[in-house]
């Protein structure tokens, strides 16, 4: 049931702060405790729970790091700032996460003689004190920040302050915490290891996955579209480009990784019946690892012309890309055959996506006929009006609409990466209107997806509902 992923995640979570810095970066672990409860949150409220606390730690862990350039200038007040308002969130979220999983292995007991009772007091209990005394040890510390190290007793080797003494608190603290964490892991871990040898208490587990989730088709089917749909939105927000000197430094790559999971997921999801997921998938996959030389080519091209600009450190110094790149043209016929060689890469990108775009909206279409209110056969009409046309479905139509624009612009971003490399030389302005049509279509693309998503909900959330009430019956 994935539990083992929690003695993982504790693991990157025994480490201490050195100030407002984490050595072993904490959202790793919480990127494993979400692994570990990605099942067991099907069958239980408070492993859900958890669930959703260790989802906001991760993105609180992230937002830390960025903090970390505060620490350039020790004489402001920043890392005391930083280590309150972060230490507060962190200790909140962390406790009720592990406090959500010891109440969810409570309650998924399968008897009283389980192994997760023994010592599940105070293992909790030592839990909570851990998680408060790290974000403790690591804002005490920063406390001598409030001291002004000109002003304290005055000596024959200086002036004594507590801003003086730091690094050795930061040090110490460290040590303490280190201790604490090891200890903390022992434990945790000894427990954690101690419910997973416990074989009735894991096949009760299971049991009660597939009893409340596989089992129920519905609710199985809806989660995993649901998810994968989540995926496809991430997947298009991620294909916006970022083009600086020539150069997209957000790869579409990483979109096609989002694509590509996603419809694997579909492929495989039982009951789905969604024939174009397989192929977008390998058109995904194919797309992504072929974009990859052109975007390393881009790099070198543009350091190769433009590298001793960007290097200079001479003061006022303003020159386009464009500009270089249409002199290069002039006179170097090295620099004239890369050029061309970036408008194949380009055409050869523009041609995959085209593929991409057909594929995926293929699967788009396929899901909204068989996991919407599209799948169930229309009502008769009225007696005495079956002779006369009827009104099309609301959502039909509207999707319908949508999803041939959202298409068209599409293909239209796709060919205008071609032209977008050309008009470098020749339009340097054509960047504006490459933009707009990447932009336009990512949008488009979003709403779709999030229309087809809520459809998707809104439809299995009355099948559910009636396979629950089978269930009970």
């Amino acid at each position: 049931m994935g539990l083992q992923y929690l003695v993982i995640g504790c693991f990157f979570l025994l480490n201490p702060y050195f100030s407002i810095i984490d050595v072993i970066p904490d959202f790793i672990g919480c990127i494993f405790l979400l692994k570990g409860l990605s099942k067991v949150s099907r069958v239980s409220e408070s492993f859900a729970d958890a669930q959703r606390q260790f989802r906001l730690l991760l993105v609180v862990t992230l937002g830390r790091i960025f903090t970390v350039p505060l620490m350039a200038n020790t004489d402001e007040l920043w890392p005391l700032i930083v280590a309150l308002c972060f230490g507060l969130g962190e200790a909140y979220l962390s406790v009720r996460g592990f406090f959500g999983i010891f109440d969810g292995l409570s309650y998924t007991a399968s008897s009283p003689e389980s192994a997760l009772y023994v010592k599940w007091k105070e293992t909790r209990q030592f839990t909570a004190f851990f998680l408060i005394a790290k974000q403790v040890l690591c804002f005490l510390p920063e406390l001598s920040l409030l001291a002004n190290s000109d002003t304290g007793v005055v000596t024959p080797e200086g002036v004594r302050s507590f801003a003086n003494y730091r690094p050795i608190f930061t040090a110490l603290a460290m040590v303490i915490c280190l201790f604490m964490g090891i200890a903390w892991f022992v434990q945790i871990r000894t427990y954690l290891k101690r419910i997973k040898l416990d074989e009735a208490y894991q096949s009760h587990l299971q049991s009660l996955y597939q009893s409340r989730y596989t089992g129920v088709s519905s609710v199985y089917v809806s989660a995993n579209l649901r998810t994968a749909m989540t995926l496809l939105m991430v997947a298009a927000v991620l294909s916006l480009e970022l083009i600086f000197d020539g150069v997209n430094y957000l790869p579409h790559l990483i979109s096609c990784i989002f694509f590509g999971i996603a419809a694997y997921k579909l492929a495989n999801l039982p009951g789905a019946d969604l024939p174009s997921a397989k192929q977008t998938g390998l058109l995904a996959l194919l797309y992504g690892v072929l974009s990859l030389p052109r975007f390393v080519y881009s790099i070198l091209f543009s350091n190769q012309i433009f590298g001793e600009y960007l290097n200079s450190t001479e003061e006022g110094l303003q020159v386009a890309y464009t500009e270089i790149l249409q002199e290069y043209l002039l006179r170097d016929f090295e620099i004239i055959y890369g050029w061309y060689a970036q408008i194949a890469m380009a055409a050869v990108e523009a041609v995959l996506m085209i593929l991409l775009l057909r594929a995926l909206y293929n699967l788009l279409k396929e899901a909204a006929q068989k996991h919407t209110r599209l799948s169930i056969p229309a009502p008769a009409g009225p007696e005495g009006l079956e002779h006369y046309p009827q009104p099309k479905d609301e959502f039909a139509v509207s999707f319908g609409r949508l999803r041939i624009v959202s298409l068209v612009l599409g293909v239209l971003a796709a060919v205008s990466m071609v032209f977008a490399v050309i008009a470098l030389a020749y339009f340097p302005s054509f960047w504006l209107i490459d933009a707009l049509l990447r932009v336009s279509w990512v949008i488009t693309a979003y709403l779709l997806i999030s229309k087809l998503r809520d459809e998707i909900e809104s439809h299995y959330s009355i099948t559910i509902r009636e396979d629950l009430h089978d269930l009970t019956h």
